[in-house]
């Protein structure tokens, strides 16, 4: 657990590094994130904080607490149950569709390695 609760914030900080414009920038975004503060949450924020982002959050982190041997692969493809795969089946093909709406919908935002 502490080794991917170490990588979560590596990658943090990896983003921080592709989004802020100097080295100032960086530092403060990330004294921002790990630090406390007495401001107000902003409007994006309380936007991006919707029902569904939540649940996707939500989702993701509780990727963080499977054992490192979990294998989704070898869960659907258990040739004793179809269920399984006929259900990873059906979900992909519900996602999928949902995944593209929300991408194309959404507004569009500059590819990250164009700043450099």
């Amino acid at each position: 657990m502490l080794r991917r609760l170490a990588t979560l914030v590596i990658v943090v900080i990896g983003w921080v590094i592709f989004r802020a414009e100097n080295l100032s920038q960086a530092i403060e975004f990330t004294g921002a994130m790990f630090g406390f503060s007495d401001l107000p949450i902003s409007y994006e924020l309380i936007r991006a904080l919707n029902y569904r982002n939540a649940f996707f959050m939500m989702t993701a982190l509780s990727v963080f607490f499977l054992p490192g041997n979990f294998s989704l692969i070898k869960l659907l493809m258990n040739k004793n149950d179809p269920i399984p795969v006929l259900a990873g089946a059906v979900l992909i093909l519900l996602l999928l569709p949902y995944c593209a709406a929300l991408i194309v919908g959404g507004a569009s935002g500059p590819f990250i390695y164009y700043r450099f």
